[in-house]
């Protein structure tokens, strides 16, 4: 009788890190050893396989496209994941060959209200809500626009004097979006400054323009 055999993972063009041989899983005698190799195949199949859920050419083509875009902003790669549906061992891989080191873990931002403690802080993250509400209207309010989120950083770096001067970072940003979405922090009208500003419902500092309150220190 002829055997068959499975194509290797490596033969469809897929990253593996299997050993060689471990992937191919071929007829044997003992059926219970032949669909252990078959789960094997699988595992491996899964673990290699950059997209958790089916999509066509072009979707798989946009998420990869935005994610290479967040990592390369250093965003979690948890929020990565969730944004744009590619499977976590493979932002992994992507990271290190981006920033040549793995990824660091830690906690999520629970509240952008108990990281910003300061008025420079909060002017920052007023002009960065600005351009994001600006960028995404009105879309803000019912999911985080990842897109819009990068656009509305990257203008908010181009604007300060220079890098160093960003009080905000990505990961802070994307709080302050998920925020705004959840109703936990919203933008206020100051008519002295004719401005937007940013009002975080638990927060540190009060609920009152940062701009006017560092122009009265001045």
């Amino acid at each position: 009788m002829r055997s068959w055999r499975w194509r290797d993972c490596r033969s469809v063009r897929l990253r593996s890190a299997c050993p060689p041989g471990r992937c191919r899983p071929s007829a044997g005698r003992d059926p219970r050893a032949r669909w252990r190799r078959m789960a094997r195949w699988w595992r491996c199949i899964r673990r290699c396989w950059p997209w958790g859920a089916p999509m066509s050419a072009v979707e798989r083509y946009t998420a990869l496209q935005l994610a290479v875009r967040l990592v390369r902003h250093g965003v979690k790669l948890s929020i990565v994941h969730s944004g744009t549906g590619v499977a976590r061992d493979y932002l992994r891989t992507l990271h290190r060959e981006i920033h040549g080191h793995s990824p660091r873990g830690g906690p999520l931002v629970t509240s952008v209200g108990t990281v910003i403690k300061t008025r420079p802080q909060q002017a920052q993250a007023s002009l960065f809500a600005a351009l994001y509400m600006k960028l995404d209207g009105h879309g803000l309010y019912q999911a985080i626009n990842y897109t819009a989120l990068l656009d509305a950083f990257e203008m908010y770096l181009a604007l300060l004097p220079t890098p160093q001067a960003a009080l905000l970072d990505i990961n802070l940003a994307w709080a302050t979006a998920r925020d705004l979405r959840g109703g936990q922090a919203d933008l206020q009208h100051c008519p002295a400054c004719a401005v937007g500003y940013l009002v975080m419902r638990a927060g540190h500092i009060g609920s009152t323009c940062p701009l006017c309150s560092l122009y009265a220190r001045v």
